[in-house]
């Protein structure tokens, strides 16, 4: 029970903090190390990174049955889920593919994450991070296919 909290603090976080960002930047320093920010440097080429897009929302007509089909909809939930709740379910598990890898990235390509600490921030040490990307890499072996 306490890894499960523990895996949807860290969904929660992931999901909060990565939708956030509009674009990243990446530039090399002077030095040759690798830089991230939200603003383009000034003195040097950089490469812009999209964050990812959100999934579409769902048509409002998909989600609602026809009230001349009300009959036949009591017959296919007895049945088990209907073609329009297998493909919500897969568009859900596509978003949920795509969100973790996009965590999964951040994590592994950003060595520092500053996550909000009450009325604060604070860095992930990096036993939080690599317990992090494990949750991911488990979000993407039970999603992505």
């Amino acid at each position: 029970m306490k890894h499960m909290t523990g895996l949807l603090t860290a969904l929660c976080l992931c999901l909060v903090t990565v939708p956030t960002v509009a674009a990243m930047y990446k530039w090399a320093d002077d030095e040759g190390n690798t830089q991230y920010s939200q603003t383009p440097p000034m003195d040097r080429p950089s490469e812009t990174l999209n964050a990812p897009k959100a999934p579409p929302a769902p048509p409002p007509a998909a989600e609602t049955a026809a009230p001349d089909t009300a009959g036949e909809t009591a017959a296919e939930d007895a049945a088990g889920p209907s073609a329009a709740e297998r493909r919500r379910a897969e568009r859900q598990n596509a978003a949920r593919c795509q969100e973790a890898r996009a965590v999964l990235q951040r994590y592994e390509t950003t060595p520092r994450i500053r996550v909000p600490d009450g009325d604060s921030f604070r860095y992930l040490s990096e036993e939080e991070r690599q317990k992090h990307m494990r949750d991911a890499r488990q979000i993407i072996r039970e999603h992505c296919q």
